[in-house]
């Protein structure tokens, strides 16, 4: 009976991923069906169902409705993953900045070979996507042996000034949240400063940071664009924002735009910048 369930699964996510029942209200009715089987099986929700094959290796299947099934049906920020990919260049670092279970580092990890070598910085706070996190890599370092040595993963959350914060876990996982306060759903989680993180890594080169805090990443950049003491930015390439329409990222994107930086396009979810070759005045007098 598990095996059938299991099989049904499987086939709907093939039908999610190569369809159009993958898309709008039909991709809803889908996990829902996903969902109702799982209950039927009676698994442990924490545990894995099967790894499944998303772009060009596997990742572990969860189904506990706090877990974005558009993951599975390959549906999510496709734009800016195959962008990403063409344009990040060789011998450079990818930062990725609220990695989840690895969507976007797994996939520029995946790019690694004997003559093109990627870094990846991978960070992620909350417990349960930094366990994922991990047992996606060790799948993909089977798949692909040049990736073990360039990948590197922080399980703190990204701000400035204070060392412990909290983490509001209250809705799905991709939606936790850096809080200044103890909430009723929320844990303890350690703070690191971006900055740091370069220094200790021995970051020379960025070619692209992705940033996906729900609501930090202006703080995030402040810190990222500010004069260090020998007056050097190690500005990124490539930047990948996420905005989630909100009214307020006018603010941040104006910031972006200050800094010298143009807009490659505008998704769903994220803004996609380039470095201009040449920087405004501005960006040279932070």
């Amino acid at each position: 009976m598990d095996k059938s369930i299991k099989l049904i699964i499987r086939i709907i996510i093939f039908l999610g991923k190569y369809t159009f029942l993958g898309r709008g209200i039909l991709k809803r009715f889908l996990i829902k069906i996903i969902e109702f089987l799982t209950f039927k099986l009676g698994n442990d929700l924490n545990k894995p169902l099967f790894k499944t094959k998303i772009y060009d290796f596997f990742i572990n299947f969860y189904s506990d409705k706090k877990t974005e099934m558009k993951i599975y049906f390959q549906r999510k920020e496709n734009k800016e993953l195959n962008y990403i990919k063409k344009v990040i260049g060789r011998n450079t670092w990818f930062i990725d900045i609220g990695s989840n279970i690895g969507l976007y580092s797994l996939n520029v990890a995946s790019l690694n070979d004997k003559t093109n070598k990627i870094n990846i910085l991978s960070i992620e706070p909350h417990p349960i996507m930094l366990t994922r996190l991990k047992e996606n890599l060790d799948m993909l370092i089977g798949q692909n042996i040049y990736v073990k040595k360039r990948f590197f993963i922080v399980g703190k959350a990204i701000g400035v000034n204070k060392k412990n914060g909290y983490l509001d876990i209250s809705g799905n996982h991709a939606n936790s949240r850096l809080t200044l306060d103890k909430k009723k759903e929320s844990i303890k989680v350690k703070i690191v400063d971006i900055n740091d993180l370069i220094k200790k890594y021995k970051i020379k080169k960025i070619g692209c940071i992705k940033i996906d805090t729900e609501g930090s990443e202006f703080q995030i950049l402040k810190s990222l664009f500010k004069k260090k003491k020998n007056n050097k930015i190690l500005l990124p390439l490539f930047m990948i924002i996420e905005h989630n329409r909100e009214k307020s990222y006018y603010h941040l994107h104006n910031f972006i735009i200050s800094r010298g930086y143009n807009v490659v396009f505008k998704s769903n979810s994220n803004y996609v910048y380039k470095k201009s070759n040449k920087l405004n005045e501005k960006s040279k007098n932070i």
